[in-house]
This record gives C-alpha cells, structure tokens and sequence, in this order.
C-alpha cells in the first residue's frame, strides 16, 4: 500500500524490504534525480506514534544499511538521495498517511 500511495506521487519504486546484516530499508524509490530511501511505519491508533518511532537508534540502523545499499548498487552513488518516513495510521480501508520527505540525514 504504502509503495502504491507513493507512486500516485509521482515515485517509482526501484526495491522493497531490502535486507542486510543492518537492517532493512522498506521502499528505494527514485523521485527524479533523487534515490529515495523510505521507511515506513504503521500504527493502528496514533499517526504521531508512528513518526516518532523512527528513533536516532533507527536512524543509525537506516544509515548503516544505506551505506551497504550503495556498496551494492554502485550506479545510484551519482543521484541525490534522501530519507523519507511515510506513517500511516488508522484503518488500512481509509488510513491517516503522514509523508515526511528528507526526514533525516544520514548518520
């Protein structure tokens, strides 16, 4: 869902739940000349809950997979890239989505 959402956006969605030994980076998507690396965060109760759970601990997480992510694609070392957070809350029928582009940097 979250993947379709953004590519109504205007993303295209380039992988999803890439896993390392540092974690997984959810959604890289390409928005132009950007590398858009997107994780995304679900809470049925509170949109807030969802953004705030992103923590630093996270961030470093992220970041650390995103350096091994490069290693592994070297041809995305060129674009742009950025961290976004989409949270989502509610009911998956008719859900609260928060997009937070360039949420954080790396770490």
């Amino acid at each position: 869902m979250a993947a379709d959402w953004l590519q109504s956006k205007g993303l295209s969605l380039l992988q999803s739940r890439v896993s390392c030994r540092f974690g997984e980076i959810d959604l890289v998507m390409r928005d132009r000349r950007h590398l858009v690396l997107v994780e995304v965060k679900y809470r049925r109760q509170q949109l807030a809950a969802a953004v705030a759970s992103v923590t630093t601990s996270k961030q470093r997480k992220l970041s650390l997979a995103a350096r091994w992510l490069f290693a592994q694609h070297p041809e995305w070392q060129a674009l742009a890239w950025r961290f976004d957070v989409l949270a989502i809350s509610g009911d998956l029928a008719s859900p609260q989505i928060e997009w937070l582009p360039a949420a954080f940097d790396l770490a």
